[in-house]
């Protein structure tokens, strides 16, 4: 047998060794040889352990339009991924197929206009209104526990990205990203005052752009002037807002 034939033969041994060794989830396992050759695995032991407990239906290359229920006009909360008949939150899963999913089930302009009066009503549950001094202010308090907070869909800081993605309107853009911004701090930090900002945009878009006509909530405020899209602000808030998100981003 020549050189060249024996190291084909060789090789293809080999392809077949590979082959045999690739699970159901796909993963390729490279073990130790004899003499200690070749180590190390195509990914950890804890990685291969995470990716089996996420189930087959919700990772994000599985999903579909017929598994993704999102209704924007309803209650954002609600909304969910069909996993094999489970019904699985968003806020559950995890980042990829939480990423598809919105892609999947927010597509239109309109879209992100709908929520916006669910996730304004959403967040003033979460606090305490109360006037201070003779000005009438109203002071926020915080009253929503963290655990709460993050068991939810519209506390999502990749939902606003998603609305901020498919929303035409600059301003609104900037305000959704804005919100995706201090929840982020809020989850990261459990800041009250990130919710407390992320609470007066969606205020101020649900009451002052897109419902003002609406009957407002109890014991809402006037506008506060924290939203872009809300040009007619006496006092705008908006570089205050951007001021913290930038002091305390990671």
């Amino acid at each position: 047998m020549n050189e060249s034939v024996r190291n084909n033969l060789i090789g293809a041994a080999i392809a077949v060794c590979l082959l045999a060794s690739v699970g159901a989830g796909g993963y390729v396992y490279y073990k130790q040889g004899p003499r200690g050759s070749l180590s190390g695995t195509a990914r950890t032991e804890q990685q291969a352990a995470a990716a089996k407990d996420v189930p087959a239906l919700i990772r994000p290359e599985a999903l579909d339009d017929k598994r993704v229920h999102f209704d924007a006009s309803g209650d954002i909360n609600e909304a969910y991924v069909d996993s094999d008949g489970k019904v699985v939150r968003l806020y559950q899963l995890p980042p990829a197929t939480l990423m598809r999913a919105l892609e999947l089930g927010m597509t239109k302009h309109e879209q992100s206009v709908e929520p916006v009066a669910n996730l304004h009503e959403r967040f003033h549950s979460m606090l305490s209104f109360a006037k201070t001094g003779s000005s009438g202010a109203v002071k926020e308090t915080m009253t929503a526990g963290w655990d709460a907070f993050a068991k939810q869909n519209a506390t999502l800081p990749e939902l606003f990205d998603r609305m901020a993605a498919v929303n035409v309107n600059d301003g609104v853009k900037a305000d959704f990203r804005n919100i995706a911004a201090l929840l982020r701090i809020a989850r990261d930090k459990h800041d009250a005052q990130a919710v407390i900002y992320a609470y007066r945009i969606l205020h101020d878009l649900d009451d002052a752009v897109y419902n003002a006509d609406r009957e407002p909530l109890r014991d809402d405020p006037p506008p506060y002037g924290a939203a872009h899209a809300y040009k007619p602000a006496k006092k705008s808030q908006t570089a205050e807002i951007e001021a913290y998100i930038a002091k305390n981003r990671k």
